[in-house]
């Protein structure tokens, strides 16, 4: 059975029983008020949801609130068992946030899946935000987590108690490589897969109870649980250095779509199986797409010190999540550009840096193919950040600025 089509709060405040089987989709949930937030339950409280889907968009409008997928909290022996989320969750002033559930208290997540897309959050995780004596076996996860906070593929903050035992996720997909934001665990326990090595299916597990239903329930399962590949030129790719993005375009008698205009969201369209759903039933995430640009550097000597001829150093530097690209050279005061082809930004932008005696500073002027100017700031120890937008030629000039010292 497949409840669609819903926008408001939680649908359960607090759940003490058990749910199985029910497919929840297309739902919109928002709440500025309530501590807790999920598409499913605020809270499971001692309940259980089993064999469960569920495609939602969750906001966490307010703060101090713990925003989860299918739930806010679970506590007192709740269980999460064999359950497929995805869409995504927001909650930029929050507690916590989890692609499952935010919180988990004494409680077990099970042989569960999530491809949700998780921004915000103190504690933020691909399953789970925060936990405390709890146990999270078998779960898979498939997307990125964002978040200023503790950040984790599996959970954000781990803590007293929490187990942990095989547990994977998708290293081309994620936008961190840790596991675990905060806390204790087995390392052993936790799997950093490549998109390919889930299975030639082009999806990512899911219990046999999921593929069983009405044909409502299977296009959103299918949905759900699909791959979506970064690839690179002719080979696989990742959030952080892609060409190209693709995914199936249709599940069964539903059209997919993707749109990259505004991150990614890919849409099962509101035909066939879900005519007539209003809401969108769609995922989500946010990959920075490394283009390869083309750059001509000079430096021109706006001093009184006749710095012609001077060899400097230079760094471009473009990061990629907690790494980054650089590219160190020499470049000569007042001589000819140089030429540097298809340099790698991720997310269009670059940082340059010269290294200069003490005393002395530069300025950058940077202009795209069509002599456009570029944005420009300065980005502290790291230089001048130049933003190059979706330019494909880029040429930076370098004014060293007047000093007081000798050169030396």
């Amino acid at each position: 059975y497949v409840l669609y089509d819903y926008t408001g709060v939680s649908l359960f405040g607090r759940l003490t029983g058990c749910i199985s089987g029910v497919g929840f989709v297309g739902f919109n949930v928002s709440d500025s008020e309530a501590d807790s937030v999920g598409a499913v339950a605020a809270v499971i409280d001692g309940g259980q949801v089993t064999d469960c889907l569920v495609i939602a968009e969750v906001n966490a409008n307010g703060k101090n609130q713990d925003a989860g997928l299918l739930a806010g909290r679970l506590i007192n022996g709740a269980v999460v068992e064999a359950c497929l989320t995805s869409g995504k969750v927001v909650g930029k002033d929050a507690l916590a946030t989890g692609g499952v559930v935010a919180t988990a208290i004494r409680s077990t997540i099970t042989d569960t899946t999530s491809t949700v897309y998780v921004l915000g959050g103190k504690s933020a995780g691909g399953i789970v935000g925060e936990t405390s004596f709890a146990t999270v076996e078998g779960v898979t996860f498939g997307n990125m987590v964002e978040s200023d906070g503790k950040v984790g593929n599996i959970i954000g903050n781990a803590g007293d108690e929490t187990v942990i035992t095989n547990a994977q996720f998708d290293s081309r997909t994620a936008r961190t490589d840790a596991a675990v934001g905060s806390g204790e665990y087995d390392s052993s326990s936790v799997k950093a897969l490549a998109t390919e090595e889930f299975g030639a299916s082009g999806r990512y597990p899911v219990g046999k109870s999921l593929t069983d239903g009405s044909a409502k329930f299977k296009a959103g399962v299918e949905f759900a649980s699909m791959q979506i590949k970064y690839i690179s030129g002719l080979s696989a790719g990742s959030v952080y250095n892609y060409t190209d993005i693709i995914t199936q375009q249709t599940v069964g008698a539903n059209n997919v779509t993707l749109d990259k205009s505004n991150g990614l969201t890919v849409t099962l369209e509101a035909t066939a199986d879900y005519a007539g759903c209003v809401n969108s039933i769609s995922r989500y995430a946010n990959p920075m797409s490394a283009e390869a640009v083309n750059l001509s550097f000079s430096i021109v000597d706006a001093t009184d010190m006749q710095l012609s001829d001077k060899l400097i150093g230079v760094m471009l530097k473009s990061k990629v999540g907690e790494s980054a690209n650089a590219l160190d050279f020499f470049a000569t005061v007042n001589a000819q550009p140089k030429d540097i082809s298809a340099a790698v930004l991720n997310d269009g932008k670059l940082y340059v840096n010269m290294n200069l005696p003490e005393g002395y500073a530069f300025s950058i002027v940077a202009v795209d193919e069509n002599g456009n100017s570029l944005a420009t700031q300065d980005a502290g120890n790291e230089g001048i950040l130049v933003n190059a937008d979706s330019a494909k030629s880029v040429t930076l000039t370098a004014t060293v600025a007047q000093a007081q010292t000798e050169w030396g």
